[in-house]
């Protein structure tokens, strides 16, 4: 009796349990599954037993479950294994395995749960963690959107994914796309109407998520579609500071199960990516703010420079020449006056003197004539100590680029005769097609900290402002180490 009730008991728990459970056969049979089973996957047991087990998981997963099930053959247990299953409606769903072999019975014991909200949620992190990180690297906006277009895809196993931006002119275009290898995909800047026959102009009149089943419109975009054999798509608003900016979309060339769970589950990214947008902009914003001030910076200096080069500095050096004139002109009977004279003209001598120093401090004029090389020759002869300086740079470059690298010379030299107490500075200077890479070291003491107002402040801030990186490392007794990249274009 006890035997009964006990195999009564297990019956009812294999029949109330909300996990997966099954006994298979080693034939590759279910030989039993529990009303889970049936709930989760959607088929009759009936269908369940009487078709192969690997009928019912993910083409793509079928070579990982096969080598699971030979370990299993040899009598190993198989333990979280992690394998999606195709429902009824076509749908998959990720379960998660404990198996146990029973080799002299001929059975597979297994238990499963289904995971597959907890994959979705690790895939959306793990999808807004990349385009996270690519807006935090500071590519541009064009580089953030292919991310999220190739995420799109990749989250919601579409065939295509795109970034569609509504325009003023009352269409949209599409600013992003990526699609699977044997799709032609949607070219970037393509116009689509906004009526109500395309996804784009359904998603902008209703600010909220949609879907389409049937392609059947002759609009431009609606055309293209067709001919890359899409069937169905889904789409979700972006919203970037409060104001519908665009939508992103997810399309199949097959007519994919649950459109409306899949449309769910594209806006909760939407969310994210507007917000990624968003920054994307700011920190475009501000490159160009700091780019704009750093122009207008050099500007003035350039024509300070001039200024003083051509009315200051010239005017002085007249007079000086005027006071040696009438210094000729003093009778020798008056030699106080002509010490006096000569003083003056010395002392006038000396403040024009200063004056080029200033004026070179200001905006080097060499950088303007000659270029990059001879200006940084002429720091290295200039140096207060001995510069090895290494340039592989044999053309005139863009002169944000050439100022930007002089500067960082400049301030690198300036810190290390003043502060590092260092006996040599060797510095290299390379440019390709592409950058121009910069690297400065001196064998002195480091430590060398910005924050101390060290002369280092303003540096980055110059570099980044062109799209630049730059690195300092300066560990005490060490020297400081400063690396720079420019690129050539954009910035």
């Amino acid at each position: 009796m006890e035997s009964l009730s006990a195999a009564h008991d297990l019956e009812r728990l294999f029949d109330v349990s909300l996990d997966l459970l099954c006994i298979a056969g080693l034939d590759g049979y279910f030989k039993r599954v529990n009303p889970a089973f049936v709930r989760t996957l959607g088929y009759p047991a009936e269908e369940l037993l009487a078709r192969p087990f690997f009928d019912f998981i993910h083409p793509d997963d079928v070579d990982r479950s096969r080598r699971a099930m030979e370990a299993l053959f040899r009598g190993d247990e198989v333990r979280m294994f992690e394998v999606r299953h195709v429902c009824r409606d076509g749908s998959a769903r990720w379960l998660q395995w404990s198996t146990h072999p029973a080799l002299d019975e001929g059975l597979l014991y297994a238990a499963a749960r289904d995971v597959t909200e907890r994959r979705l949620l690790t895939e959306a992190q793990g999808a807004l963690r990349r385009v996270a990180t690519s807006v935090a690297e500071g590519r541009s906006s064009t580089e953030v959107f292919h991310v999220v277009a190739e995420e799109i895809e990749r989250l919601m196993g579409s065939d295509s994914g795109g970034l569609v931006r509504y325009d003023m002119d009352g269409t949209a275009s599409v600013v992003a796309s990526h699609t699977r290898p044997a799709l032609e995909g949607f070219p970037v800047g393509m116009r689509i109407p906004l009526d109500a026959q395309t996804l784009a102009g359904t998603v902008r009149r209703t600010e909220e998520p949609a879907w389409v089943t049937d392609v059947g419109s002759q609009h431009p975009g609606v055309e293209r579609a067709r001919a890359m054999g899409i069937r169905s798509a889904v789409g979700a608003p972006i919203f970037v500071d409060g104001r519908l900016w665009g939508m992103i979309a997810a399309a199949w060339t097959t007519s994919p199960p649950a459109l409306a769970d899949l449309a769910h589950r594209i806006a909760e990214f939407a969310e994210l990516v507007g917000t990624a947008i968003a920054n994307a902009h700011s920190r475009a914003e501000l490159t160009a703010s700091r780019a704009r001030v750093v122009a207008t910076s050099d500007e003035t200096r350039r024509r300070i420079e001039r200024d003083l080069h051509d009315g200051t500095q010239q005017r002085l050096v007249s007079l000086a020449l005027g006071l040696r004139a009438a210094e000729e002109k003093v009778p020798p009977e008056l030699p106080e006056l002509r010490a006096d004279l000569d003083r003056l003209a010395g002392g006038l001598a000396d403040a024009v003197e200063e004056l080029q120093e200033i004026s070179r401090g200001i905006h080097p004029a060499i950088l303007s004539r000659g270029g990059l090389g001879p200006a940084l020759r002429t720091l290295a002869r200039r140096a207060a100590l001995p510069v090895e300086m290494d340039l592989q740079v044999d053309r005139k470059l863009p002169e944000r680029v050439e100022v930007a690298t002089y500067y960082v010379v400049s301030e690198a030299i300036a810190n290390a005769a003043k502060h590092a107490r260092a006996t040599v500075l060797k510095v290299h200077v390379a440019a390709d097609d592409t950058v121009v890479r910069l690297d400065v070291h001196d064998d002195g003491v480091g430590g060398a900290d910005p924050a101390r107002g060290s002369g280092l402040v303003g540096l980055r801030d110059r570099v980044e402002a062109v799209g630049g990186t730059m690195i300092l490392e300066s560990g005490a007794g060490r020297g400081t180490s400063l690396a720079a990249i420019i690129p050539l274009g954009g910035g």
